[in-house]
């Protein structure tokens, strides 16, 4: 009777386990679906913003300027929380692409930095690119490094105080690189140990209101798909350098 009703309890565990797996198969569908939707309009936003900011429209009054980069800089951060969104969906999902292509870091770190001058300037901090006259080739999807790396200079301003943040461009024998450093608060071991942790670490220099905590894993996983990585040394009160790493074109 004891091996019938153990039995039994298997059959019925497979049965819940697979009705579950089936739930939350329809749920990130769900998930992707409705993030896809809202990518659309987001984007528009933003581009009529920068339109509207590069004068395009006219001379605006300090006080309508002012007012649309706090409109553009929300509408930046929404659009990287969409992204999480159908990165995370499409990761668990296995459907993740990276087209691996002859990429210059140049215009890697251009296309990461471009959302982000205003947010930049706004907070009176320096954004540049160092070393941008080196021609660094790599083989990588430049679409999905720029999102990773972009990760790494929203969190660096939302974290920056004063000073300013650099990216910069550098090789060696193997690897090109993209250095994200800031002069902002830091992070303690304790938070470094678990920064690229799926849960996100709450209290770090990823946390936000408008962010998922995911960017830094989504990153790490992009850059490894391209057979790369992302590192970061940090020290409290002396800011973070965020190090990403993809194979040179051989």
């Amino acid at each position: 009777m004891l091996i019938v009703a153990l039995a039994h309890m298997s059959v019925k565990n497979i049965r819940l386990n697979r009705d579950l797996q089936g739930k939350n198969a329809t749920l990130r569908d769900i998930t992707s679906f409705v993030s896809h939707q809202l990518r659309a309009p987001v984007t528009a936003m933003r581009w009529s913003m920068e339109s509207l900011l590069d004068g395009d429209a006219g001379d605006m009054s300090d006080g309508v300027r002012k007012e649309i980069e706090e409109l553009y800089k929300v509408v930046i951060q929404n659009a990287a929380l969409i992204n999480d969104i159908l990165n995370i969906s499409r990761l668990d999902r296995g459907v993740i692409e990276v087209k691996l292509i002859p990429t210059h870091l140049l215009e890697v770190a251009e296309r990461a930095i471009r959302d982000y001058r205003v947010p930049a300037e706004k907070a009176g901090l320096k954004l540049s690119i160092e070393n941008p006259d080196a021609t660094i080739t790599v083989t990588a999807d430049g679409e999905k490094l720029a999102e990773a790396v972009s990760n790494a200079i929203s969190n660096a301003i939302k974290h920056t105080a004063q000073g300013g943040i650099t990216v910069k461009l550098r090789r060696d024998e193997k690897f090109g690189y993209i250095d994200v450093t800031d002069t902002g608060e830091g992070m303690s071991p304790e938070i470094l140990a678990h920064l690229f942790d799926r849960a996100g670490i709450k209290g770090s220099n990823t946390d936000s209101s408008q962010s998922t905590g995911l960017g830094l894993f989504i990153a790490r996983q992009f850059t490894r798909l391209m057979g790369g990585d992302v590192t970061v040394t940090s020290e409290v009160g002396r800011g973070s350098t965020f190090v990403y790493s993809v194979p040179l074109v051989v």
